[in-house]
């Protein structure tokens, strides 16, 4: 079980990074249009 929250628990931090590299892009991209 333990090791079963592990997994979920790196599954849920990825998800997070993707979602946060996802956030820069959108931010660099208005900003980029906002030049």
């Amino acid at each position: 079980i333990s090791g079963d929250g592990a997994m979920r628990g790196t599954d849920n931090y990825i998800e997070r990074m993707k979602q946060r590299s996802k956030d820069v892009m959108v931010r660099r991209e208005a900003a980029a249009k906002s030049w």
